[in-house]
């Protein structure tokens, strides 16, 4: 009786859950069948709408692609081995000085820098360097005369420019006269162009050191040659010329020129007696410490390379001792420059009227080497273009990349957003099916 009891139970409940079951899923098939359609067709509708969106946001929209191909790249440094901030693309004085060359209407570099952006193409070395980066301007929403591919490729010859001036040289601007000689006294003439020489012999011995193999093909030049002619003008034809200007006194307006050596003597003098104080200040607090005070104590410890050394340890005197040497040596030259003016004062006399064969011979020799630096700067620009053409022939590379109509519609993002507006769709209306059909049977 009990088995046959149990039994009965069994298939009773067998039978419920054969029941249940059967329930749900008819309540799928019902569900699906009421909702399916009107689901779909509001998602499909929602996917149109935030794609048409988006194609109007990005349908001004244009990438190029920026490639640094030099060696100095890889360690994230310019050309001239400074560090490299490639954001200056799209700096607002960048900016501003393509807005001034064009006819873009009523912008600020402001409002045109909201609308572009620079990314890390991801090719390079680590986190942090890159030798590719993708800039993309999108207009949307601008009152600009232009489209978004001439701008890129505005911006992309104004950062050229200033890319080579800035990182790669400009020569020209080294070695530009900035002062005009004929305004000079003849012996302020020979203080300008030493320091004019200075600067070219300065730039020569480095390239000279560098590239002692390279000769320019339009010249038959290399910067050996050139050194060797700078050398000359600095030691033959510069000296020569201040040796006759000491030697005759010379100069254009005697009685101005010399009031003006005066007040020069005056005011270095001035400056000479302040900075001997400063030194005997420190001089003399140097003689107030105590010899326990100043005592070295040695450290042991490792150098860059890792071998061992003694280190000495810096006191509180090191400091002023290093501050009154620097005084005591500007006290010096400011001494000699003073006996340098007091040298040319005395060869000024008021009196006299300096020949007109000297002015003319002072002329001359003024001419001829003022002509042969014009001339050596002008070899020396063409010869340097020839050098950074020959290393840095393409340093910085631009390609437009085509916008396809998917990513003008976001389609990936679009449809990972309508995929989950679906599926929240699905689980509201069936809860809501589900708590009506409960309350049916209720």
């Amino acid at each position: 009786m009990k088995n046959a009891s149990g039994g009965k139970h069994k298939s009773a409940g067998a039978a419920r859950e054969t029941k249940t079951g059967n329930g749900n899923q008819s309540f799928r098939v019902r569900l699906i069948k009421k909702y399916f359609i009107r689901l779909t067709l509001i998602t499909m509708a929602l996917c149109v709408l935030l794609c048409g969106a988006s194609y109007m946001r990005n349908k001004d929209t244009a990438m190029v692609r920026i490639s640094l191909n030099y060696e100095e790249a890889n360690k994230g440094m310019a050309p001239n081995k400074t560090r490299l901030n490639m954001y200056e693309v799209i700096s607002e004085d960048l900016l501003s000085s393509v807005i001034d060359s064009s006819d873009f209407g009523d912008i600020t570099p402001h409002e045109l820098r909201n609308h572009l952006s620079l990314r890390s193409s991801g090719s390079g070395i680590g986190d942090y360097i890159s030798t590719e980066y993708i800039l993309t301007a999108n207009l949307y929403g601008m009152d600009i005369h232009t489209d978004p591919f001439s701008l890129l490729g505005l911006l992309c010859q104004a950062y050229t420019a200033d890319f080579f001036n800035q990182y790669i040289g400009d020569t020209g601007n080294l070695f530009t006269d900035f002062l005009d000689s004929d305004a000079l006294e003849y012996p302020e003439l020979v203080d300008y162009l030493t320091i004019r020489l200075a600067i070219i012999q300065r730039f020569v011995n480095s390239r000279s050191a560098d590239l002692k193999s390279f000769r320019s093909d339009s010249t038959g030049q290399t910067y050996v040659d050139i050194k060797d002619r700078v050398n000359q003008l600095v030691t033959i034809d510069l000296p020569a010329l201040d040796s006759y200007i000491k030697q005759t006194g010379v100069v254009k307006q005697a009685a101005a020129y010399l009031a003006k050596l005066n007040y020069q003597i005056y005011s270095k003098s001035d400056d000479y007696q302040k900075q001997f104080q400063y030194y005997g200040a420190y001089a003399e607090a140097i003689a107030q410490y105590n010899i326990l005070q100043t005592a070295v104590v040695m450290v042991p410890t490792y150098d860059e390379n890792g071998e061992f050394y003694m280190s000495m340890t810096k006191t509180g005197i090191d400091d002023i001792a290093l501050l009154a040497q620097n005084w005591n040596t500007q006290a010096a030259n400011t001494r000699l420059a003073i006996n340098r003016i007091k040298e040319i004062a005395n060869n000024v006399d008021v009196s006299q009227t300096p020949s007109a064969s000297a002015l003319a011979t002072t002329e001359k020799m003024v001419d001829s080497l003022e002509t042969k630096i014009s001339e050596l700067t002008d070899l020396i620009i063409r010869v340097d273009a020839e050098y950074l053409d020959y290393k840095y022939k393409a340093p910085i590379t631009y390609r437009l990349l085509g916008v396809s109509t998917s990513d003008k519609l976001n389609i990936k993002i679009n449809f990972v957003i309508c995929a989950v507006f679906y599926l929240l769709l699905w689980l509201i209306v069936g809860r809501r099916e589900f708590n009506r059909s409960k309350t049916e049977v209720l």
